[in-house]
């Protein structure tokens, strides 16, 4: 898609040179001249079970070949010829479809340009039905919705900045079809918005999609339920067609994967059974688009109202638009299952059911504990079971679990619910039908990237992490080195588990990650704590900058599981170093020169060594003037937005830059500005030629220009510097800013 958009930009380029050339030039070797295109007589092609053949048409200027693509089943299509240039007959063949579903692919038609290769594509679907009728397009449309009702806002939320729930803006609804009179909307961490619109650029059906506002999934743990569609009882053959779009922030490769998205039916909006559904997957062009999605299916028992549910596995990737429930041939067999409870009493049949519905589990295995409760695992998944005070059941145990389904940190759960009063209903009831033992898995290893990672794709699973335990009340925190932002939270650990002792000590964590409170803390339920044997020794911070003036500056040293001295040298003697116990004062000397010096303070403890970079700046030629920009000392509430900063003749100016979601902000903790990734800093109002930054953490990347940036310090001459930073996740935490500028 990429190269094609800026190929036709540089055809466009030279349109005016071709214009000028015309009456000279020699037509282009492409049939009839001009770029290279191609077009099919028809866009889909339906065949029934048995083995047939068809044809269409393509008519082309140039050279051209095909690709197919499978969406179901594999290498039961032959098209011949696959290759050619100019106009063509194709002829398609399909063997008899005895599997019992339908089968679909797509026939890609490509002209080919003779430097840039691929250039213009048409598609052919082409779909084999697993009965004597073939495939057709839908019939009476009994429920569609664009969602369009009114335009959303980005004007919700505390920040006023955040795009609506589904509860906050009913507006959104716009039903239509002989059966949506009676339609209804629920949903769980899921929002309307009217960015990324279904009919724009990055859309594979934009003919078609209405655009504007569509259904974005949010947190883990997410739904969107639509209920009551009414259905008559000659209507068992349907077909459900979708826009859908993947876009994981982050994410390297946004090729949308069908088993990372759900549609459920219901015929009471309690007990829920899982369909399939097709749709075209093109690694070279639905990178990150829109495309229709589509479910062929047949009741064997047609309810009054039929519910529909769609999930998505991933937290704030997918969204949907343009729903429509119609008669069809059918497909797929659907049996709606009874009751009121989950039929089958499986953990993923539980999780499939809506927040304060009630779903029982026959049987599972416990294998984790804590103070709250336990965790319980069957062949269908993971599910916790909340009873709010120490769990009475053993690791290995088997019991069945009968109760309220509610969702918290982004899963769903078995636990009491609030009612409107705020009085809680029922605890989840708990019966041991058995013992035995578990052995736990291999455990998935987070490192500090790691940690940062699961904040953005939650999921229960069983971990290991290693990092700094901090004891505060009932709160019991691991930070851990490389983590930008994430943290480890061990949940309601049992009477006991952890030491008090420990506090301050490197541990590693073992146990089962059960979701993310507060955009942070990775919430684990403990199976195993260890303190580390190994010795370790950490610096803060990892470098320092000084004026051309010099002056002191301190790296405070942290030794674990050694007695060894800590010890410290520098391999410049512009810089001496002083230890005392665990903090070693590095002194800059004066620089009398315009160059600016490095140089590596090493910091050692028996075989263990950390380098800390120091750089000092030049000093500069003729008359200047120095500005300090001490945040703490501002008068700044905490969590403040900070946009523009003025002392005569600097002025600083703080924007959000490509950011979504975080613009900068002074924090007490850290006494300084967190500048987000993408956040985008101007510093301007006189001729500067050196700007210094004091950080209370540094992880991302940092850009700045014009000029040179190292270590914290940037060297130049120019009226206006940017700063901005990089990367996808962290922040900087900027205590302090030195402007020099030229008087």
């Amino acid at each position: 898609m990429i190269r094609k958009l800026l190929s036709k930009s540089f055809i466009a380029s030279l349109m005016v040179a071709a214009v000028s050339f015309a009456a000279c030039e020699k037509d282009d070797d492409q049939k009839g001249g001009g770029n290279p295109e191609i077009a099919v007589s028809t866009t889909s092609v339906s065949f029934t079970n048995a083995e047939e053949s068809q044809t269409f048409q393509i008519t082309s200027n140039a050279d051209w070949k095909i690709e197919i693509e499978y969406s179901v089943g594999d290498g039961w299509l032959t098209v011949t010829p696959m290759s050619g240039n100019g106009d063509a007959t194709v002829n398609l063949s399909v063997p008899t479809n005895d599997t019992g579903a339908v089968r679909s692919a797509v026939v890609k038609c490509i002209a080919m340009h003779p430097e840039y290769g691929k250039w213009d594509t048409k598609r052919v679907n082409i779909s084999q039905s697993a009965n004597e009728k073939p495939v057709g397009p839908a019939g009476d449309v009994l429920y569609s919705d664009n969602f369009d009702g009114q335009l959303a806002e980005a004007k919700y939320g505390t920040s006023g900045t955040s795009w609506p729930f589904v509860d906050q803006f009913p507006e959104f609804a716009n039903p239509q079809g002989t059966a949506a009179a009676n339609v209804t909307y629920t949903a769980t961490n899921v929002s309307i918005r009217a960015n990324s619109p279904s009919n724009g650029n990055y859309s594979l059906y934009k003919d078609s999609a209405s655009g504007n506002n569509n259904v974005f999934f949010g947190g883990a743990g997410n739904m969107f339920v639509i209920n009551g569609i009414a259905l008559a009882a000659d209507q068992s053959n349907l077909q459900l067609t979708f826009g859908r779009y993947r876009s994981l922030f982050g994410a390297s490769d946004n090729t949308f994967v069908a088993s990372e998205f759900h549609i459920w039916l219901s015929k009471n909006g309690t007990a829920w059974t899982e369909i399939s559904y097709e749709t075209p997957v093109d690694a070279a062009s639905e990178y990150g688009t829109w495309n229709l999605a589509t479910a062929d299916f047949t009741l064997t028992e047609v309810p009054e109202t039929l519910y529909i549910k769609f999930t998505s596995d991933l937290a704030s990737s997918h969204r949907i638009d343009d729903v429509k429930l119609s008669t069809g041939n059918g497909g797929q067999s659907v049996t709606l299952p009874e009751g009121a409870v989950i039929v089958g009493g499986t953990i993923a049949a539980a999780i499939a059911t809506a927040d304060g519905s009630e779903a029982a589990v026959d049987e599972a295995t416990v294998i984790g504990i804590y103070n709250k409760g336990f965790l319980m695992e069957d062949a269908t998944g993971k599910l916790l079971v909340y009873t709010n005070e120490t769990a009475t059941v053993s690791v290995g145990d088997k019991v069945s679990v009968s109760g309220t389904i509610a969702s918290y940190a982004g899963f769903k759960q078995f636990a009491a619910v609030k009612d409107a009063s705020g009085e809680y209903g029922a605890a989840p009831a708990v019966t041991v039908i058995g013992s035995g033992s578990f052995t736990q898995p291999a455990p998935e290893v987070l490192d500090g990237a790691g940690m940062d990672a699961y904040l953005s794709a939650p999921a229960v699973k069983y971990i290991e992490y290693t990092g700094t335990l901090v004891i505060s009340g009932n709160y019991y925190n691991v930070e851990v080195e490389g983590a930008s932002k994430a943290k480890g939270s061990v949940a309601y650990p049992l009477e006991g588990a952890i030491d008090p002792a420990l506090n301050g000590q490197v541990v590693t964590i073992k146990g089962y990650a059960i979701g993310v409170t507060g955009t942070v803390y990775v919430n684990t339920m403990l199976v195993e704590l260890a303190t580390s044997s190994e010795p370790i020794l950490t610096v803060t911070p990892q470098s320092l900058s000084f004026s051309y003036e010099g002056g002191e500056k301190s790296i405070t040293a942290t030794l674990f599981n050694s007695t060894d001295a800590i010890q410290a040298e520098s391999d410049n003697a512009q810089f001496s170093v002083a230890v005392a116990g665990n903090v070693i004062t590095v002194t800059a000397a004066a620089n009398e020169t315009a160059d600016n010096i490095s140089g590596t303070i090493t910091v050692k403890a028996g075989a263990l060594s950390q380098t800390v970079s120091v750089l000092q700046t030049g000093k500069p030629s003729g008359d200047s003037a120095v500005v300090e920009f001490d945040f703490a000392a501002m008068g700044y509430e905490n969590a403040e937005d900070v946009v523009t900063v003025e002392k005569a003749p600097i002025t600083l100016t703080f924007d959000k830059g490509s950011n979504k979601s975080s613009s900068p902000k002074y924090y007490n903790t850290g006494t300084g500005i967190r500048f987000y990734s993408g956040n985008t800093l101007k510093i301007e109002g006189a001729n500067i030629i050196k700007i210094e930054f004091t950080y209370t953490q540094t992880t991302n990347e940092v850009t700045m220009t014009p000029g040179e940036y190292t270590n914290g310090v940037w060297t130049g001459s120019a009226s206006s510097v940017d700063y901005t930073t990089g990367g996808t996740s962290g922040h900087e935490r900027i205590s302090k800013i030195v402007v020099t500028y030229e008087k």
